[in-house]
This record gives C-alpha cells, structure tokens and sequence, in this order.
C-alpha cells in the first residue's frame, strides 16, 4: 500500500497484511509520524523514489 496518510493509508494496508510505503510528498512529515504506534514498511520523499526504493529493498541491503 502506498499513501501519504498514517491514519488512513498505512494502517489499512497494515491491517491487510500488505507492506506499507509512506511518502512525505503529502501531509506526513517524520516529526508527525513519530507518536504513532506503527510505522511503515519504507519512507520515500516522493512516488519518484519509488522504483529506487525497491531496487534498495530487493538486494537485501534496504
């Protein structure tokens, strides 16, 4: 699940057992995500840091 939203987007992909991209281009910043109980899978500033992401997290060092 990919969102801009701790409070809609990630919980719910959390709750379907999906793994979880937050990307701060929206309304979550890092300081306003850190009271939360959960936290996303990966952080990216922007969807373009997406395909980077990935390829980070595919070669097991991400």
């Amino acid at each position: 699940m990919i969102g801009d939203r701790m409070d809609t987007d990630i919980i719910s992909g959390m709750e379907s057992g999906m793994s979880t991209v937050l990307v701060l281009s929206g309304v979550s910043t890092l300081e306003n995500i850190a009271p939360y109980a959960y936290q996303p899978t990966i952080i990216i500033n922007g969807v373009g840091d997406l395909a980077h992401a990935e390829a980070k997290a595919g070669d097991g060092h991400g």
